[in-house]
């Protein structure tokens, strides 16, 4: 310590004292997902890291057990896929079993291909994890958006052996022991086989919504500003009601100076057209001049359709829905943008978002019950009538199936909007496929058969 002022060395013993104290917390983790959540978010009281990524490893199969600091922390979205094709890199490394800084060469194909990257740091310090082997079992890998000092390397080396180490002790700690006498064991194991092949049916979930069958987009007719907005959004209105308006100086300006044009044109044409009694040469010219007062008569009748088309009104009875938040009137609009929407309050389908893991074998008219948010304890019945056949992005960065229900009659409580989650009961299956089955198609992906 000799050389050091007070300030340097009250920094170092802070930080000595805080190794010492992340350690002893660390150990005293008693379950596996508290150690990893303390891995990744508690740690950056030492290591003062912004995000963190903890992967295990089994073999060469990397998992994503948790994630600090990023969203979202779902394994299967495409920000952490991405991550861990960089880890998966860098594995093949010759220093991966050493604490060190990943190169920038391998992690900026990261943010040169994931849109979502941004919010990433561009440091990336490796803490390999071992267990009493001295073998790889995972990595931890801290980011920030300043680089790792060497002085920050010799204390993440020191600490990643206590990690390690709390890691391997809780992954092979015996979950329970099984002391039964024989008979028990037996009785046991004949009622688990029974159980086994008792028939349940197969079910999916996912998100729901009540959406309208048959909405009508209102889009803007012409190239404006929006001038007045006669009602408010979630308003009942009948066929032929005023929506909105459009402003008209410029329309009606240009109509004005089209009707000015066509009537230049037809004085003229007419003057031709008397001049050709008397001069046979300026019948040449008559033709043009028609067609010129044609073209000019279309560009008039354009424009005045122009100017009718500056007040929207509604097509059909309907419930008006459109988004306060943009306050459309003074906004500039394009032609095709959409507005409003208007929709039908009677006639309702049920939206249901099924995440692509929770996929079942469908078919049309199978049961569905909706779970409201409203009042959870109290399910509607419907069936099933449109199948979603293509996986689309949801807002959570994750993949789903849109399938479409109809709810029974009487559901008068569930406007349009209402969410909730959704069960959809398929085929009947034995109980123990049931609880198996994505455990088979994970070892049959594992094993390729």
């Amino acid at each position: 310590m000799k050389g050091l002022n007070s300030s340097e060395l009250d920094q170092r013993l802070l930080k000595l004292s805080t190794a010492l104290l992340v350690q002893k917390e660390v150990r005293g983790c008693t379950h596996l997902k508290q150690l990893y959540t303390y891995l990744t978010t508690e740690t950056a009281a030492l290591h003062c890291q912004d995000q963190a990524f903890l992967f295990g490893l089994r073999g060469t199969r990397l998992q994503l057990l948790n994630a600090g600091n990023v969203t979202p922390a779902n394994p299967d979205a495409p920000l952490n896929l991405a991550v861990r094709r960089v880890i998966a890199t860098n594995l093949k490394d010759e220093k991966a079993s050493t604490v060190h800084v990943i190169p920038a060469e391998i992690t900026d194909s990261l943010y040169n291909t994931v849109t979502t990257a941004g919010g990433l740091s561009h440091h990336w310090l490796w803490l390999p994890l071992k267990n009493n082997t001295n073998t790889l079992i995972g990595v931890l890998v801290l980011l920030r958006a300043t680089p790792w000092s060497n002085r920050e390397l010799v204390l993440a080396e020191t600490m990643c052996e206590a990690y390690g180490y709390s890691v391997y002790a809780l992954q092979t700690r015996p979950r329970f022991q099984l002391r039964l006498r024989i008979p028990a064991a037996l009785l046991v194991l004949l009622t688990l086989m029974l159980l086994y092949f008792i028939k349940i049916p197969l079910m999916a979930f996912g998100e729901a919504e009540v959406v309208s069958r048959t909405p009508i987009a209102i889009t803007s007719p012409v190239n404006g500003v929006v001038q007045n907005v006669y009602v408010k959004p979630f308003t009942q209105v009948a066929k032929g009601d005023l929506l909105l308006s459009f402003d008209r100086v410029e329309l009606q300006a240009a109509r004005d100076v089209a009707e000015k044009t066509l009537k230049v044109t037809e004085a003229e044409l007419e003057k031709i057209r008397l001049q050709s009694y008397l001069d046979t040469t300026m019948k040449a010219q008559l033709n043009i001049w028609e067609k010129k007062a044609e073209l000019h008569s279309r560009e008039l009748e354009f424009t005045e359709q122009k100017l009718s088309d500056c007040e929207i009104r509604a097509a059909a009875d309907g419930v008006i829905f459109y988004d306060d938040r943009f306050g459309w009137e003074g906004r500039p609009v394009i032609t095709g943008e959409r507005l409003m929407q208007l929709v039908d309050p009677d006639d309702t389908l049920l939206r249901i978002d099924v995440p692509i893991r929770g996929m079942i074998p469908l078919q049309n008219n199978l049961p569905v019950s909706f779970f409201p948010n409203t009042n959870p304890a109290k399910s509607t019945s419907g069936n099933l009538v449109n199948i979603g056949l293509e996986p689309y992005p949801a807002a959570d960065h994750t993949f789903v199936y849109s399938h479409k229900a109809r709810l029974d009659t009487g559901t008068d409580s569930l406007s349009i909007g209402s969410r909730g989650t959704a069960r959809i009961s398929g085929e009947k299956v034995r109980l123990g496929y049931y609880l198996f089955r994505r455990p088979m198609a994970r070892v049959r992906q594992f094993l390729g058969i």
